[in-house]
C-alpha cells in the first residue's frame, strides 16, 4: 500500500492564532450539531463487539472532544 504523508494546517506554527482557533472551534461546533457521533458510535459499537474489545486507545485526535461526544453517543 502506498503512504501519502500529508500534514494539517492547524498545526502549522505559520498559520495565525486566530485561524487556528477560529476553526478549531468550527469544527467542533460542525461536530456538535451533526449525526455524526452517533452514526460513528454505532459503527464503532459494532466493531469494537465483533473484535471482542471494550477499549479504543485514541492516538492523534487533536483535543480529543470528538472522541469524548463519540463515547457519550455509544453509551
Amino acid at each position: 500500500m502506498h503512504r501519502v504523508q500529508l500534514f494539517e494546517f492547524l498545526d502549522q506554527s505559520w498559520l495565525p492564532g486566530r485561524l487556528r482557533a477560529a476553526a478549531t472551534r468550527y469544527l467542533t461546533a460542525a461536530h456538535a450539531t451533526t449525526p455524526f457521533p452517533a452514526f460513528w458510535a454505532a459503527i464503532l459499537a459494532r466493531v469494537l463487539e465483533q473484535c471482542r474489545v471494550d477499549r479504543i486507545v485514541d492516538l492523534g485526535s487533536g483535543n480529543g472532544r470528538p472522541s469524548v461526544s463519540l463515547k457519550k453517543s455509544g453509551s
